[in-house]
C-alpha cells in the first residue's frame, strides 16, 4: 500500500542517515558506537513509558558530550602537533612557536616588526601538497591586535620590514573552529607565505 511503501522509505532514508552519523562520530571521537545495543536501546525507549526525568536526560547528555568534545580536541591537537612537525622537518623549517615553524627566504635591512605596528601585509596561504587554500586575510593588520591569529602575528614579528618568510602552522592553530568553512581538517597543515611592510606612521596635524 502507499502508506507501507511511506513507511518503508522512510525506514530506509531514517537508516541511511544513522549509518552516516555512526560512521562521523567515529571520525570525530575514535568511538565506535555498537549498533546493536543502540538499537536494542531505541526499540526499548520506543516501546515503553520513560520513567527517567527530562532534565536529568539532557544535563547527562551534555555533559557526555563535553567529554566527547574534550576527547576530540585532545585527539585534534595531537594530530595537528604531528603533522606540523613532520610538514616542517620534510620543509627544514625552523620551530617560531609553539605553532609556528618558518624562515626567511627575503631578506632586507629593514626595521624589526613588533607588536604595535601597523603591516601591510600580503599572505598567500596552501595545503602541504601546495593547492591553494581560499581564505579571507586582511592586507593591513595590527601586530598584536586580539582578531590576528597567533600564527600570523608571530610570523610577522619573526620578519624585518620588506622581508618575506615561509611559515608552516596548523588549520586549527590560524582557523580554530571555522576550519571546516574552508575545507580544512583542524590537523590539517597550512603553508603560508607572508611579505609584510611596516606602514609609515600617519603625522599628527600641527595646531596654529
Amino acid at each position: 500500500t502507499k502508506d507501507d511503501n511511506e513507511a518503508y522509505n522512510r525506514g530506509v532514508f531514517l537508516g541511511m542517515q544513522m549509518a552516516m552519523n555512526f560512521q562521523q562520530f567515529k571520525k570525530d571521537y575514535d568511538i565506535k558506537l555498537n549498533k546493536k545495543v543502540f538499537l536494542e536501546s531505541l526499540a526499548e525507549a520506543l516501546s515503553s513509558d520513560s520513567l527517567a526525568n527530562p532534565s536529568d536526560m539532557q544535563r547527562e547528555f551534555y555533559r557526555l558530550m563535553g567529554e566527547f568534545n574534550s576527547k576530540k580536541e585532545e585527539l585534534d591537537n595531537k594530530a595537528a602537533s604531528e603533522n606540523l612537525s613532520k610538514a616542517a622537518s620534510d620543509l627544514k623549517l625552523k620551530k617560531i612557536g609553539e605553532n609556528l615553524y618558518g624562515e626567511v627566504t627575503e631578506k632586507t635591512e629593514g626595521v624589526q616588526i613588533k607588536d604595535g605596528d601597523n603591516v601591510d601585509a600580503t599572505i598567500t596561504l596552501s595545503k602541504a601538497d601546495g593547492k591553494s587554500i581560499e581564505a579571507p586575510l586582511p592586507g593591513k593588520v595590527k601586530v598584536g591586535a586580539r582578531n590576528l591569529p597567533e600564527p600570523v602575528g608571530e610570523a610577522l614579528k619573526s620578519l624585518k620590514s620588506g622581508e618575506t618568510g615561509k611559515f608552516a602552522t596548523s588549520a586549527r592553530a590560524i582557523f580554530g573552529q571555522r576550519s571546516s568553512q574552508i575545507g580544512l581538517e583542524p590537523a590539517d597543515v597550512v603553508i603560508m607565505t607572508v611579505k609584510a611592510t611596516v606602514a609609515p606612521a600617519e603625522e599628527t596635524p600641527k595646531t596654529k
